[in-house]
């Protein structure tokens, strides 16, 4: 495939990898150039709609978890670790009878 980067030059490159590098389709592609449309943009990461969570929504959800009992992490490298864990017996079934919900 070859693609004009200004008046006078032209670059060969890779259609596959140029599918790639800019998520799109072969056939999206191939459909682009036989109209001779110019506007191929890189559509990576431009979902619109994503989820969000309020911060008070959020707030709950944290001190709902803290309300578990917690130990501290013993895999880290430095040892001053703040993380801590959630017993590892802990599932979403036992977390709603202990609330409940």
């Amino acid at each position: 495939m070859r693609m004009i980067c200004d008046a006078d030059k032209t670059v060969v490159v890779c259609k596959k990898a140029f599918c790639s590098f800019h998520d799109i389709k072969v056939a999206w592609l191939k459909r682009k150039v036989r109209n001779l449309e110019v506007d191929i943009k890189d559509l990576r990461s431009k979902h619109a709609h994503h989820h969000k969570l309020n911060d008070a929504i959020r707030q709950r959800v944290r001190k709902h978890i803290a309300s578990f009992p917690a130990r501290e992490s013993h895999d880290s490298v430095s040892k001053q670790t703040t993380r801590n864990h959630l017993d590892a017996s802990l599932n979403i079934t036992e977390m709603q009878r202990q609330s409940g919900s």
